[in-house]
């Protein structure tokens, strides 16, 4: 039956190269599933401030793989013409001085959530019409946007309503086509071997109140019992994108990426009534179909009628990206086609060194960690690299995909030599201009948070970098060998104001400790007149 079903897929497929002609059919395996029910959890259960609890064990977030697993990958297709390249060598990294970038302005910053029990944090955002969410993976917290605390929430007990465990991975965002808010979290336990989703969705745009909350389990047998980790959402107008990477319970893998697709008008009933969802995986990259591309990247997509794409980058470094689309998302058959396409060869990003010595940080190599974002028949998409000038540093590289032609049309690196820029997240205002938060440190400055800009009718480059916090410690948390630091930092568009821009990185608040901050940034002036302090404190005399 299996065969005859992916038969009926690749068919369909075929059916549809004369509509997107530009991308080729992908070797992939479909099935479907589906949650009997859910659970409902309220807000109203949790304060803004819990009481904390001593003496919690410290905790790493499960990650089955050692790290840098997957190797370069050689050229493919060389004859193909290579977009224009272009490196910025970033005058700010050694003087730092503490100005804007253009009319880019810091609105507003306030401290995020300060260490946990958990390594790493894997710090993640939204942002809605009024308020702030940002996750670590042991807890949530909702702010107004002048940055008051209204909900201090750990992740175990907001979750015990749809299942007795978690283990981290978070992930937010604010659906901005239906005004919804949406969850997602790990959940994997090896003892019992299950593993699953935990997703949940706010029932209005306030992010106070109800939530419909469901866990959709991931284990699979094939090819030998496994769980689905390090899950990564998208969205577009249609569909819940949900991406996870299959690693054997016993060990082995990664063995494939699976993408779940669940349509939103299934999702979105303001009930614990269940749903369908259909599982896209195994999938191959495009004319190697026995090349199985590890953390294929679901996109956040902005316009409608252009969503369900997907990005990959291999974290070994490669000459090439992958790009995906997925066709007919709300049916029971959704199909996906592919392509590759060639850029200039990357290397795998090092450990990031820091003020005062010790074990790196890990970077987690060169593939995508946040989602790309789609708006206007671009996607924009960045990632962390070796410096292409000098391999021992490291980079961040953003590159602009048009949809239309099939091609890269931008790509630039901002690195600095002697300096690690490491964990992009990049975001696009109404008006196309570009943002990047990002982690930086070297042998001369400890882990700090820092972000980029870069305006739409600017040449290819992000602008220098500017400082949100500096880092306060050499960070040295060594557990089995790693010293891990990400996995992905936050950053998010506001809806209310789609020139508002709010990131949530990761810095060394103090000795092998780790925070987070919370800023705002815009880089197209108000209308009329707007005062802000561009200090928490003035001091008249």
């Amino acid at each position: 039956m299996k065969n005859n079903f992916i038969l009926t897929s690749l068919i369909i497929i075929c059916l549809a190269v004369s509509s997107f002609a530009q991308l080729d059919s992908v070797y992939y395996q479909l099935s479907s599933g589906s949650v009997a029910g859910g659970a409902t959890q309220s807000t109203d259960n949790f304060l803004a401030e819990p009481i904390p609890i001593p003496g919690e064990e410290f905790k790493v977030i499960p990650n089955p793989e050692g790290a840098y697993t997957e190797p370069m990958i050689a050229s493919r297709n060389g004859s193909e013409t290579l977009p224009p390249y272009v490196y910025i060598e970033d005058p700010n990294a050694t003087e730092n001085p503490q100005v804007g970038n253009g009319q880019t302005i810091l609105l507003q910053k306030f401290p995020g959530i300060s260490q946990t029990n958990y390594f790493p944090p894997d710090p993640t955002m939204a942002v809605g019409p009024n308020h702030v969410i940002a996750c670590v993976n042991s807890l949530f917290r909702i702010w107004d946007k002048q940055g008051n605390i209204l909900k201090t929430i750990s992740a175990s007990a907001w979750w015990l309503p749809a299942w007795p465990d978690e283990n981290g991975d978070p992930q937010v965002i604010y659906d901005h086509f239906a005004g919804r808010w949406v969850l997602l979290w790990m959940q994997y336990n090896p003892t019992a071997q299950t593993a699953g989703n935990l997703i949940a969705y706010s029932d209005d745009d306030n992010p106070l109140g109800t939530w419909y909350m469901f866990r959709l389990d991931t284990k699979t047998n094939t090819p030998v019992p496994n769980w689905g980790d390090y899950p990564q959402i998208g969205f577009d107008d249609e569909a819940i994108y949900i991406m996870t990477r299959a690693f054997g319970f016993a060990g082995g893998g990664p063995f494939y990426t699976k993408i779940r697709v669940i349509a939103k008008s299934d999702l979105y009933t303001n009930s614990t009534a269940g749903f369908s969802y259909s599982d896209i995986w195994n999938i191959g990259v495009t004319g190697s179909p026995s090349n199985k591309p590890d953390g294929i990247h679901p996109t956040f997509c902005y316009t409608a009628g252009q969503g369900g794409y997907l990005f990959w980058a291999n974290r070994g470094g490669a000459n090439y990206y992958g790009i995906y689309r997925i066709l007919n998302p709300t049916s029971s058959t959704p199909w996906l086609r592919g392509d590759t396409l060639n850029v200039q060869l990357y290397y795998q990003t090092p450990l990031a060194q820091q003020l005062g010595g010790g074990q790196g940080l890990e970077s987690n190599g060169s593939q995508i960690k946040t989602a790309p974002v789609i708006r206007d028949g671009k996607m924009y998409a960045v990632h962390s690299i070796a410096n292409s000038t000098n391999l021992q540093y490291a980079s961040a590289k953003y590159v602009v995909y048009d949809l239309a032609s099939n091609t890269i049309t931008e790509q630039a690196e901002l690195g600095a030599i002697g300096y690690y820029y490491i964990f992009p997240t990049i975001t696009v205002d109404k008006d196309n201009n570009i943002a990047v938060t990002y982690t930086r440190t070297a042998s001369t400055e400890y882990a700090g948070a820092y972000y980029s800009t870069k305006y739409a009718g600017d040449p290819p480059g992000l602008g220098s970098s500017q400082t949100l916090v500096e880092g306060l410690g050499n960070y040295q948390n060594v557990f089995q060998g790693r010293n891990r630091w990400g996995d992905y930092l936050g950053i998010y568009l506001d809806p209310a104001d789609e020139n508002n821009i709010w990131i949530f990185p990761e810095y060394a608040a103090a000795t092998n400790t780790w925070g987070t901050y919370i800023g705002q940034i815009r880089m197209v002036p108000f209308s009329g007149i707007y005062t802000y302090l561009s200090t928490s404190t003035l001091a008249f005399g």
